[in-house]
């Protein structure tokens, strides 16, 4: 059975994503892939693909770039952009936050967008197509399905059942993911969350997970931050 990375590791891979999203750091952001390509951890097209830290996190551990204990490529990565306080972050677990001296902030909560006025023009005039507003969607739990992939192994099934979906949604999610366990929970999470929606939330997804006596994936979904 593969290592896994520890919980210490796991919270700071999430609140490093959180402060590289802050303002001004996209381009930093994009430095680190540059970085990361040139020492041929990455190649264009992975480089083209990932969209902010925890996805990183997840291509590198996949490529097995990365695995417990040995972390250097991100290590060097956020050397490359002057973040030496994530780089203890991410060494050192909850010790870095105290000696580095980082202060992690709070998630900023998400403003719902107001939709753009729409022209009124002939009736034959197209209806707009709006993206589906968080209201509608309900929580954004990228953060807590992060943290239920990293914990939940072959009995992702039985998490399913207590989220209500059926065995026909397994098979149909293997057969998309024969051979990838993490891609097969991570589908089976988002499947559950586009069923059920505003009812699918981080609340449940707890609850499910004690059911199923996944108690420590428990623990570390509630520790994450969600927006409304």
């Amino acid at each position: 059975m593969a290592e896994k990375f520890s919980d210490d590791v796991i919270t700071a891979v999430m609140t490093i994503n959180n402060a590289l999203k802050e303002p001004g750091n996209n381009e930093k952001f994009e430095l680190m892939l540059a970085g990361l390509m040139m020492r041929d951890d990455l190649n264009q097209r992975e480089a083209d693909d990932i969209k902010d830290f925890q996805q990183l996190f997840i291509t590198l551990k996949e490529k097995d770039k990365i695995r417990p204990g040995k972390i250097k490529p991100l290590l060097k990565g956020l050397g490359d952009i002057g973040r030496q306080d994530l780089q203890r972050l991410l060494r050192d677990g909850p010790d870095g936050i105290v000696q580095g001296g980082y202060e992690s902030k709070k998630p900023q909560t998400k403003k719902p967008q107001t939709a753009r006025e729409v022209p009124v023009g002939p009736s034959t005039a197209p209806n707009p197509v709006m993206p589906p507003s968080e209201e509608i969607m309900g929580e954004d739990l990228s953060q807590c399905f992060f943290v239920v992939v990293e914990h939940v192994g072959r009995d992702w099934r039985f998490l399913g059942r207590q989220l209500n979906l059926r065995q026909f949604d397994f098979d149909q999610i293997v057969e998309q993911h024969p051979r990838n366990l993490r891609e097969q929970v991570q589908t089976m999470l988002e499947l559950w969350k586009d069923r059920y929606r505003t009812k699918a939330t981080k609340a449940s997804l707890v609850a499910a997970l004690r059911k199923c006596r996944m108690n420590l994936a428990a623990d570390m979904a509630e520790k994450t931050a969600t927006t409304e």
